[in-house]
C-alpha cells in the first residue's frame, strides 16, 4: 500500500469522526500484510485489551450503580424515621390538650355552658381522639389495673 492511496481514501471521506477514547487504529506494514497469523495475533491482543477495559467499566457502573441504590434505601429509611420521630413529638405534645379537654368536660360549669358550646368542643375533641387513633394511639383507661411499667407511664410517685 503507497501513501498515495492511503490519502486518495481520506479525501474521499466526506465525514469528520472524533473517534474520542477508541482506541487508535494503525495500518498494518506491508511486511505484516504477507503474514497473517501476526496481524491475528495482533487482533487478538487488542480485543484481549478492549474485553479488559470493557470488564473495569462495567464493573466500576455495577458499583456505582449499587452504590445509588443503597443511598436510595437509606435516604428513604432516613425520610420514615424523621416522619415517625416527628409524628411522635407532635403525639405527645397533643396529649396535655387532649388531657384539657377532658378537665374542662369534667368541670363542674360544664353543664352551664350553652348546649352548641358543649357539642362544639365534643366534637372538636372526638375529631383530635380520631386523628390520634389513626397514628396508632388509643384511649385507655388504667383505673383499677396493676401499673405495667412497659404499658403504663408514672405520671407522678408516692412515698410507701
Amino acid at each position: 500500500m503507497n501513501d498515495e492511496s492511503k490519502e486518495l481514501n481520506i479525501d474521499k471521506s466526506d465525514k469528520i469522526v472524533d473517534n474520542g477514547d477508541l482506541p487508535e487504529v494503525t495500518l498494518v506494514p506491508e511486511e505484516e500484510e504477507s503474514n497473517p497469523q501476526a496481524v491475528i495475533k495482533k487482533l487478538r491482543q487488542a480485543l484481549k485489551e478492549s474485553q479488559k477495559e470493557r470488564q473495569e467499566y462495567l464493573e466500576g457502573w455495577q458499583r456505582a450503580k449499587a452504590d445509588f441504590v443503597n443511598a436510595k434505601k437509606q435516604e428513604d429509611s432516613d425520610r420514615q424515621s424523621f416522619v415517625k420521630f416527628a409524628g411522635g413529638s407532635l403525639i405527645q405534645s397533643l396529649i396535655p390538650t387532649l388531657r384539657n379537654f377532658n378537665l374542662a368536660m369534667g368541670n363542674s360549669g360544664w353543664e352551664s355552658l350553652p348546649e352548641t358550646w358543649r357539642k362544639g368542643i365534643e366534637m372538636v375533641r372526638k375529631e383530635l381522639l380520631e386523628t390520634l387513633a389513626a397514628q396508632g394511639l388509643k384511649e385507655t383507661n388504667p383505673v383499677g389495673e396493676i401499673f405495667n411499667p412497659e404499658e403504663h407511664e408514672s405520671a407522678s410517685t408516692k412515698e410507701v
